[in-house]
């Protein structure tokens, strides 16, 4: 139980400093969730690649069945010439600084490795504490195990070793191996 108590207070400890980091990160760079940083700036791209490509295609087939100077085909042109404008205005950004001083993609390294630190920290933490509740429940199974098969006691009367009978068995045998001490001396004597 120690042993897991003290790995839960380590891995509690890992987790506050990891989310400390990160959110001294956030702090020094402006930024209130560091994850958003490159995952909105890129699905912005491509959602606008996505969207010139649906036009272009658009105009693909409509070019097919429509003159070229029908009103649809110049709206969609039209859209087509804002859509490319803005991805090339999101690229120029996205290249840029974030902040001014700082590349979009360095701040978007730093932020997930901090942000991968927080999540290695929070499941080492959750192990620690899953091995915890085992150490608990190993613990409580072996304590009713000690209190269901050995119960201890003191015994109430001496019932072994029965001491007058050990001292009369103890008196007959000597008797008895004396007396045949006795017989085996005495046809010793006979015979010589």
């Amino acid at each position: 139980m120690a042993i897991a108590e003290a790995e839960v207070a380590n891995s509690k400890g890992r987790v506050n400093n990891a989310v400390d980091a990160l959110q001294k990160f956030q702090a020094a760079h402006g930024v209130p969730d560091t994850t958003v940083i490159g995952t909105s700036a890129q699905g912005r791209l491509e959602k606008l690649k996505a969207d010139l490509s649906d036009l272009q295609t658009q105009l693909a087939s409509m070019s097919k069945t429509m003159a070229a100077t029908s009103p649809r085909i110049t709206v969609l042109k039209q859209n087509i010439a804002a859509v490319e404008d803005q991805l090339k205005a999101e690229t120029a950004k996205a290249g840029s600084s974030a902040n001014g001083s700082e590349d979009v993609t360095v701040l978007t390294s730093e932020a997930g490795k901090l942000a991968l630190e927080v999540e290695f920290a929070k499941n080492a933490y959750t192990s620690a504490l899953k091995s915890l509740e085992m150490a608990r429940i190993e613990a409580g199974r072996q304590v009713k195990y000690l209190e269901a098969f050995v119960r201890p006691r003191l015994p109430e009367a001496s019932l072994y070793p029965d001491r007058p009978i050990m001292i009369g068995m103890s008196i007959g045998l000597s008797i008895f191996f004396w007396l045949l001490t006795l017989l085996v001396i005495a046809t010793v004597k006979e015979h010589l």
